[in-house]
């Protein structure tokens, strides 16, 4: 649990930076890259990539909920350095593009009310 949040941790200070990679994460936690993935493996079933992409859409998510910022803006905030790649990862794990969940939170935020 402590080696999770430190990982979480470490990926969420650079997830903004478009360069931040798994080398960055196995440094900072003071492991070595192939030690870092076993590890990470082992406790997530996700490889060290999923793992970072997964953070970087759940943070992309509490973005696009706050209705501050555009799709783009969201994209590259959370360190995808593409947009149309963002969209594409967005709505694989989401189900519907971003512009489309914005929409929908929306829609269930105004009936809530």
């Amino acid at each position: 649990e402590i080696f999770l949040k430190e990982v979480i941790n470490i990926i969420e200070k650079g997830m903004f930076d478009s360069q931040f990679n798994i080398d960055s994460v196995a440094t900072a936690i003071g492991m070595g890259r192939t030690t870092f993935y076993k590890k990470l493996k082992s406790l997530t079933s996700l490889s060290p990539v999923e793992f970072v992409r997964e953070i970087r859409l759940k943070r992309s998510e509490q973005l696009l909920s706050s209705k501050q910022y555009s799709v783009s803006e969201v994209a590259y905030m959370t360190g995808f350095t593409s947009s149309g790649y963002f969209s594409t990862c967005f709505k694989e794990k989401y189900g519907c593009s971003p512009s489309d969940f914005i929409k929908n939170f929306a829609i269930k935020q105004t009936i809530k009310q």
